[in-house]
């Protein structure tokens, strides 16, 4: 049953919240690449000194650290002079760094505790511009598809069709050893049609923490493949991530969750 002239229950905050929690991702990787670009240049213009100036030495190694995930270190003893200095590097694999052993070092003769290895040495600067260019291409691509959603959600919300129908949650679950990738659906019936059959439409939805359960659904918008939709469940604004299909995924399964 589609009503036109029904009042739209979609409330305006939660399309104002919808826009924001799109928004939110693409803002917070731009905010990541800034703060990783920034230390990552202040700490290659750090390490340039060694290029520019630096001179070889030897080091023996008193530790290695395997951090696991995060970053390997080792701990080395040296002399400039007359002076001996202890110092931590930053190195790819602490297993290549056996204790007792002595390795090549490149160090600052105006700073001598500023050192680093010759061979296996990890550039903490290299690794954060890294992740900045990765945070401004994931941000891109964020940012490309989320005016269409934000276009398709005020569509649906605005478009003055309201459809009671009845729905019931699916996942789709790829990869049959490891479970990589999860995807949640809700099947739609018309209301008064036959829920013994396999749901005559479906729709992605987002997983989150509020469940879908079988029952009563509103759906917003036009309610034929092809069209983008907004559900409402008990009263709550659960958004959808893709047009509406017809059938089901055939390797969907009845259960799973929503937003």
């Amino acid at each position: 049953m589609v009503d036109r002239s029904a009042t739209m229950p979609v409330p305006s905050d939660d399309l104002r919240r919808r826009r924001r929690d799109l928004w939110t991702p693409p803002a917070l990787l731009v905010g990541v690449a800034l703060v990783s670009s920034a230390i990552g240049l202040n700490m290659r213009e750090h390490e340039q000194v060694l290029d520019e100036r630096g001179a070889l030495g030897s080091a023996v190694v008193v530790e290695a650290d395997d951090r696991g995930r995060q970053l390997d270190r080792v701990v080395v003893d040296y002399r400039v002079g007359a002076l001996s200095f202890r110092t931590d590097l930053r190195v790819l694999d602490a297993d290549d760094f056996r204790v007792g052993s002595t390795i090549a070092i490149r160090y600052d003769p105006l700073h001598p505790e500023h050192a680093r290895s010759l061979e296996g040495s990890l550039l903490v600067h290299q690794l954060l511009l890294g992740v900045a260019v990765m945070a401004v291409v994931g941000a891109a691509i964020i940012a490309l598809r989320t005016p269409r959603l934000v276009r398709a959600d005020t569509a649906a919300v605005t478009s003055g069709m309201v459809t009671l129908m009845h729905g019931a949650p699916y996942r789709r679950v790829r990869g049959r050893v490891i479970r990589f990738f999860v995807q949640d659906l809700v099947g739609l019936w018309p209301d008064g049609a036959d829920r013994a059959r396999p749901p005559p439409l479906s729709v992605k939805v987002a997983s989150g923490v509020r469940p879908v359960r079988p029952g009563p659904v509103t759906v917003v918008g036009r309610p034929e493949p092809g069209y983008h939709v907004v559900l409402v469940l008990s009263g709550h604004t659960v958004w959808t991530t893709g047009g509406l299909r017809a059938g089901v995924d055939r390797k969907a399964r009845p259960g799973g969750g929503g937003q």
